[in-house]
């Protein structure tokens, strides 16, 4: 840690302790302007020590603009939001932020990138050949990721926003399912291309087809896929050049790229503001404001997810409290992804019914029913968040500690070159969803790599390489 980074990391720390005694003498503006300074510092620390910090600062861009984000750009919005229950928020929000700081630190500590790991990694036979396996897999589920997507985009044109909600099952059922099945393994094989951690130039054809493939979703007004496809890209572009290769980046072209996602971010809100509009009948977002503080605003009012959980803390049980936590990690272990597939899963309702609601335990789904009964049931949701989450673990220790989780796997990935091909899986599988957290799940992410595509495809891929051994040797 440098001069620099050690003297924000004290700063960082200060602010907190400030947050601290402002909450004990009731200063309520004095805690949201302390938060605010501490995103500035949390910032700064982590762009001083960019080599093992880079994915922190990505983190801290989604939360900031997930959740307070919303409250710098959105006036409106910050007269809906009364005083008190700001400065509980923000107060919960620098804890997170301390945490996932500290976090960073203690991933990164005492570890050190070895390039000769790398170039023996990406020469090794077996690796060579997962790369040429799963770049066909790709290629063929490809076009079946686009079918996907225009029936998608045709429903929701043709029968408006709420049919798709309304009716999930209408993928997964039918000639349909066949097609969501296939596509589902594009994503896996994408993953599994970079988990060969290759030089940038032999996966950009697939990059430009993936991103196609999730501006094809904006037309059914999926969102998702793109900012975390997006922000996985610039993951890998940073991990592979400047921590694994230890290429520094020109500041030309830094400010180049940072131009370049500003202008796609901003296409990207324009397009979807507009066909959310026009498929919900209505002015869904506001016509007056600039598209891409339309989609901050409305992402950013995470918020009322996270003060809720507090109120919904006091209403329910310890034991549901543990399960809306651990939930992701009950079914991995029961192994629901598998179960439910067939019908025999824990709980036998579709998703948007009252029974899945209350029994399930996903919290963004009891949370939506119970704080809006009539949007739930109509197919609608109101989100969730790894600050509403972590909460039920634990309170504000909940939060610190989770947010601890957050970043030691965020800096401890990239500080060092991991020769397993399964380790860079799960690394590549824990970025592409980690960035949406803050309006997710909370330990979903770290579950993630545990899906039915996932288990097909890995299984399929190790019985192969174990059954070619001698040969590829």
């Amino acid at each position: 840690m440098n001069i620099r980074t050690t003297v924000y990391s004290y700063l960082l720390m200060v602010s907190i302790s400030f947050i601290g005694l402002f909450n004990i003498i009731g200063s309520k503006q004095g805690i949201v302007i302390a938060c605010l300074i501490c995103f500035i510092l949390y910032f700064l620390s982590c762009v001083s020590n960019i080599r093992t910090h880079f994915l922190g600062i990505l983190f801290g861009i989604v939360t900031f603009g997930f959740l307070f984000g919303s409250f710098v750009l959105d006036q409106e919005l910050m007269l809906e939001v009364g005083i008190d229950e700001l400065a509980l928020y923000c107060f919960c929000l620098s804890l997170s932020l301390l945490g996932i700081f500290l976090g960073l630190n203690l991933g990164s500590m005492n570890r050190k990138q070895n390039i000769n790991d790398l170039e023996e990694y990406n020469s090794d036979r077996r690796i060579k050949k997962v790369f040429v396996i799963a770049n066909k897999i790709f290629w063929i589920a490809l076009p079946f990721s686009y079918i996907y997507a225009l029936f998608r985009a045709y429903f929701a044109i043709n029968y408006g926003y709420v049919y798709l909600y309304n009716n999930p099952t209408i993928f997964l059922s039918g000639s349909l399912s066949f097609i969501t099945d296939i596509s589902s393994l594009t994503n896996v094989a994408f993953i599994i291309l970079l988990s060969t951690l290759p030089k940038i130039s032999k996966v950009r054809n697939q990059t430009i087809a993936l991103t196609v493939y999730n501006m094809l979703l904006l037309l059914s007004g999926t969102r998702a896929g793109l900012l975390k496809l997006l922000f996985l890209i610039a993951s890998y572009f940073f991990i592979m050049r400047h921590s694994y290769e230890k290429k520094a980046l020109p500041k030309k072209k830094i400010m180049k790229y940072m131009l370049i996602a500003f202008i796609l971010i901003s296409f990207f809100s324009i397009i979807f503001t507009t066909v959310v509009n026009f498929r919900s009948g209505d002015n869904y977002y506001s016509d007056n404001k600039n598209p891409l503080i339309n989609l901050i605003s409305s992402e950013g009012k995470t918020w009322r997810v996270v003060i809720d959980a507090f109120e919904v803390y006091d209403k329910t049980t310890m034991s549901q409290h543990l399960r809306f936590y651990f939930k992701p990690l009950i079914n991995s272990i029961s192994l629901q992804f598998i179960f439910e597939r067939i019908g025999l899963g824990f709980v036998q309702a579709l998703p948007y019914t009252s029974e899945f609601a209350l029994n399930s335990y996903n919290y963004s789904h009891f949370y939506t029913y119970t704080a809006d009964p009539s949007l739930y049931l109509s197919g609608g949701g109101l989100g969730s968040s790894y600050l509403a989450e972590s909460y039920f673990l634990g309170q504000y220790f909940g939060v610190f500690f989770h947010s601890i989780l957050i970043g030691f796997f965020l800096s401890g990935f990239i500080s060092k070159v991991s020769k397993s091909l399964w380790k860079n899986a799960y690394m590549w599988t824990f970025i592409f969803n980690i960035f949406w957290s803050p309006r997710g799940s909370a330990l979903g992410p770290y579950f993630s790599f545990f899906s039915f595509s996932n288990l097909i495809v890995f299984i399929g891929l190790y019985l192969y390489l174990e059954l070619t051994q001698d040969k590829i040797r």
